[in-house]
């Protein structure tokens, strides 16, 4: 793809001309197929639209597709029948694939013509041993915050906007332009596959918000492939506290999160791998609701019992002595002579009690040295009155302000909680103390080049 059309792409004017193009329909042994030229453009929100220029289809056809259509159960989940995958190739005779569609169609005399919104679109092409192997360049809308370490020069202009780092398996590099930001990023000897977009996880928690590239390129083995992506809707600008801002100039501490962050990979043991791919569903669902003071403590709430639960719990959270004197107590109500339904309730209560509890697992954690008295006690003190429909005290400045102040130290407990999954240790963001100072994480200075004690 060249300048002229990744220019168009960003400024919302791309367009493909599509030919032997088809639509077919998924999960059913006779699939509806629509053929014919395409057209793959941007609206005005930026959204990649698809149109497409069938055959006309027979009046009694055309009447049964349109109530088929019609016929969707209200509360239930589209069928995968109600999809349709589509390819078509381009004037320079590459393919390009998008997967579960879901398409509008209107039946005239002389075509049918069928539109769908697309997510992604997808082209690979065989360019023999001329590709560089195992690449992936990204562009990625807007600016952002990160410790910018490097310099560009250019006739008119100094400018520090380079972020460049490496480790032992992988390298990348970002640029930051006037409006894009462009991503480079490489694994030594080894396909890119996963590993870019939990690169880009890294990259989103560093930033504080998501990176969602509108373009991607990856060669490797000999294949060159573009992936369009459906530009994130205007005005979305939710963000969270970085929880490495602006700390060593050298960028040592963030390309060592990084570093770290990638060994949630498929190079990784599964229990690793699932690990991160909780952490970075909790960060998502907590960036979406960031900027809202009622809904945004009950979320991060609940994320951070997630995290515990299924990421710390263990049998050392386990009280022995206090499981027998359990099971002790289910032998006297079982030979009771209470009610059936009161018997019942209370067996039920008493095997509850058995399982550790968040506050017990954030209390272990917290006697280890990872987190803080005060952390646990923001995040009960969150958790119990936001789950319980409790408001956001506005009635005073100082009232408001220890609303503020205990969502940010549970963020700062979830980050906290990260570090220890992920394994960083180096400097970073203290959100539970005043003016939110640079604090160490972890036993001793990590071995990383350049770092600041």
């Amino acid at each position: 793809m060249d300048k002229k059309e990744q220019d168009a792409l960003f400024h919302g004017t791309f367009e493909i001309p599509l030919a032997d193009c088809e639509l077919r329909q998924l999960d059913t042994d006779e699939p509806r197929v629509y053929a014919g030229p395409a057209l793959l453009t941007q609206r005005q929100d930026k959204s990649l639209h698809l149109r497409l220029f069938a055959a006309p289809r027979g009046e009694i056809e055309g009447i049964r597709e349109f109530f088929d259509a019609l016929e969707v159960t209200p509360g239930k989940i589209h069928p995968d029948s109600n999809y349709y995958d589509f390819t078509g190739v381009d004037q320079h005779g590459v393919t390009w694939k998008a997967e579960r569609l879901s398409i509008e169609c209107s039946y005239g005399v002389n075509s049918t013509y069928v539109q769908a919104r697309v997510r992604a679109i997808e082209a690979s092409e065989d360019y023999g041993n001329k590709v560089p192997s195992s690449t992936a360049h990204a562009f990625v809308p807007g600016t952002f915050k990160l410790p910018w370490h490097k310099v560009t020069k250019t006739e008119s202009s100094i400018k520090t906007d380079i972020f460049e780092g490496e480790s032992e398996r992988y390298a990348w590099k970002l640029h930051q332009r006037e409006d894009q930001l462009d991503i480079s990023f490489t694994v030594k000897g080894g396909p890119v596959g996963d590993d870019f977009w939990r690169f880009l996880g890294a990259i989103s928690v560093l930033c504080g918000t998501a990176i969602d590239p509108v373009l991607v390129m990856i060669g490797e083995a000999g294949k060159r492939i573009r992936r369009l992506r459906t530009q994130r809707r205007p005005g979305w600008t939710a963000s969270l506290a970085r929880p490495l801002s602006d700390l060593a100039p050298d960028a040592a501490h963030s390309h060592h999160f990084i570093a770290r962050y990638l060994r949630g990979t498929k190079h990784s043991p599964p229990a690793e791998q699932d690990s991160f791919d909780t952490l970075q569903t909790v960060w998502h669902r907590t960036l979406r609701t960031a900027s809202d003071l009622d809904i945004g403590p009950l979320v991060i709430g609940v994320n951070i019992e997630a995290v515990v639960m299924d990421l710390f719990a263990s049998e050392v959270d386990m009280d022995t002595e206090f499981i027998d004197a359990i099971e002790k107590a289910k032998d006297i109500v079982q030979r009771s002579g209470m009610a059936e339904r009161v018997k019942h309730r209370a067996l039920s209560s008493l095997g509850g009690a058995v399982k550790p509890g968040p506050k017990q697992v954030l209390t272990r954690i917290q006697e280890q040295g990872f987190i803080t008295a005060n952390e646990v006690k923001a995040w009960v003190s969150l958790r119990n009155h936001a789950a319980h429909g409790g408001d956001v005290d506005d009635s005073s400045y100082e009232a408001l302000q220890g609303a503020v102040d205990k969502y940010y130290r549970c963020l700062g407990l979830f980050y906290r909680l990260l570090f220890v999954v992920v394994g960083y240790r180096g400097q970073h963001r203290d959100f539970t103390a005043p003016g939110w100072p640079i604090a160490w994480f972890g036993d001793g200075p990590p071995a990383i080049k350049g770092s600041v004690a």
